[in-house]
């Protein structure tokens, strides 16, 4: 009798863990329907938007800080070149004021943004050559350099972290005639923020940054060309 009672005691116990473990991975399921149908971790549905394609940089160096940008002054004529008073703070948005730099051209060139300030509406854009969004970009970036130049774009495209040769190898082999300037160590980079590339900077004749455009996403470049339009002389 007792062994009978032993048997009873131990299958009853199994059919208990059995409806534990069912009702285990019913939850389980039930979970993860959820996550599929409320944008989970499991799987979201798609941006309807286009999602701009880039390449992720890394952080910047801890400890940096951008000043907050301030509202975008009244534009003044182009032959008037503003002084530093008067202009916004230093910054990487819209409305700031670009952070100034100099730096060498594939040729050996000095480049000076603010030597720029007064007299061109400026496009700086961020790449490199092992970019592929990067190289989806430039084609465009080029067109906008013949389209503008003559009414008053400067196109500087800033390579990232490579050496002369490598670039004019690129150049070379894809025939871009804009100005291309190394960053060596990515200092320019961490002024403006560029958290990835390409990575495309728009300032007007005043040297305030009108525009930021990150990643490469069909038909952005239209973005850029009217933002161009609106800052250049008619």
């Amino acid at each position: 009798m007792t062994h009978s009672r032993s048997k009873t005691s131990w299958w009853l116990f199994a059919v208990a863990l059995g409806m534990v473990l069912v009702a285990g991975l019913v939850c389980m399921c039930a979970l993860g329907i959820c996550g599929l149908r409320f944008g989970g971790s499991i799987w979201q549905a798609a941006d309807p938007s286009p999602t701009p394609t880039i390449w992720i940089m890394p952080p910047p160096t801890a400890g940096s800080s951008v000043p907050p940008a301030s509202p975008v002054p009244t534009q003044t004529p182009s032959s008037i070149v503003p002084t530093a008073e008067s202009l916004p703070p230093i910054g990487n948005t819209a409305g700031s004021t670009a952070p100034d730099f100099t730096l060498q051209t594939v040729d050996g060139q000095s480049v000076t943004l603010s030597d720029l300030r007064g007299t061109h509406v400026v496009l700086i854009d961020f790449w490199a050559t092992w970019c592929g969004p990067c190289r989806q970009e430039l084609p465009h970036v080029q067109d906008l350099y013949d389209t503008y130049r003559d009414r008053g774009l400067m196109v500087l495209g800033l390579d990232l972290r490579e050496s002369a040769t490598q670039v004019q190898g690129f150049l070379a082999v894809n025939g871009y005639t804009f100005p291309m300037l190394l960053d060596r160590d990515g200092a320019v980079a961490q002024q403006y923020g560029v958290r990835g590339i390409p990575t495309s900077v728009v300032i007007d004749s005043q040297g305030i940054i009108r525009k930021v455009q990150v990643g490469y996403s069909a038909g952005a470049e239209s973005e850029l060309a009217s933002v161009i339009e609106s800052l250049l002389p008619r």
